[in-house]
């Protein structure tokens, strides 16, 4: 591309860590290394959030080549009556129902929020969480080492997996009283966005990336990472009056709109493309 005359832009979604081990660790550095070589010869690189771009160990020797641009989510409106029959077939009615999604991997999470359980059913007796993924995936051995705390809890989870079709991924979120994203690293996973964007305030860690969209609406709470009785207690604290955390739509919109994060790409790629003699500049 330079040889040509381009300009290169790398999108960063995150940078790599791996669970412990000698051969993950082994992957990561080795791995890390070669995007590395990369990121030295890109002429720009676009990530989520500045938040994660100034805590990145990846990007922090290319910060001078960074821009942040939000991702450009979008999702349907719920359908409330399905949202309020697919509640009933599960026999969810009046139950305060936990949503969380994603790969099950380490990185994500999820056995502090198992580990959780306990501490939230205290407060809220009836509680329910319900899972939107695929389950048994050998993703790092991640899932059979949650098996144990999976069937200690089994009567509380609903395993309803891999959900594919945006509408129902919709009506997921809406069926939901709050959203959990127990993450141990995480850039800006879009699960968050689309919750609020469906009316389900989120109880997110507190760590780089994935505390901007709390941060920026207000939409639920942050804890603190890597420790299960503060997602409970942030969990309980939204069951208790999620109102109170909600927002409209429109002014979740606003600040997520993927019409700007498209203008926003579309700057930055005029901003790097070449004017040569006789042909107009950047993108008409």
């Amino acid at each position: 591309a330079h040889r040509s005359g381009r300009q290169v832009l790398m999108t960063h979604h995150g940078d790599l860590v791996m669970p412990k081990g000698a051969w993950n660790q082994t992957v990561q550095r080795t791995v890390g290394w070669l995007l590395s070589q990369g990121a030295r010869s890109v002429d720009r690189i676009s990530t989520h959030t500045q938040d994660y771009a100034d805590h990145s160990d990846f990007l922090g020797p290319h910060r001078h080549k960074v821009v942040a641009i939000y991702p450009p989510v979008t999702i349907p409106r719920p359908n409330r009556a399905e949202v309020e029959r697919w509640r009933r077939s599960l026999g969810l009615d009046g139950a305060p129902l936990v949503g969380f999604a994603g790969r099950f991997v380490e990185e994500k999470g999820f056995d502090y929020l198992l580990q959780a359980i306990p501490q939230l059913a205290e407060r809220h007796p009836g509680v329910r969480l319900a899972f939107a993924g695929e389950a048994n995936v050998v993703y790092e051995a991640f899932y059979r080492q949650c098996l144990p705390l999976i069937e200690a809890h089994r009567d509380r989870l609903v395993m309803l997996g891999l959900i594919t079709d945006p509408q129902r991924m919709a009506d997921f979120y809406a069926m939901c009283d709050v959203f959990a994203l127990p993450s141990r690293t995480d850039c800006m996973p879009s699960v968050q966005i689309e919750a609020l964007l469906c009316g389900t305030p989120v109880v997110a860690t507190d760590i780089p990336g994935a505390r901007e969209v709390v941060r920026v609406t207000g939409m639920g709470r942050l804890v603190e990472p890597r420790n299960p009785c503060a997602l409970a207690e942030g969990l309980a604290a939204v069951l208790d009056d999620p109102w109170r955390y909600r927002r409209p739509y429109d002014e979740i919109r606003a600040i997520f709109d993927p019409d700007r994060a498209i203008r926003d790409y579309e700057a930055l790629l005029a901003e790097m493309t070449p004017c040569h003699e006789g042909e107009g500049c950047g993108w008409g």
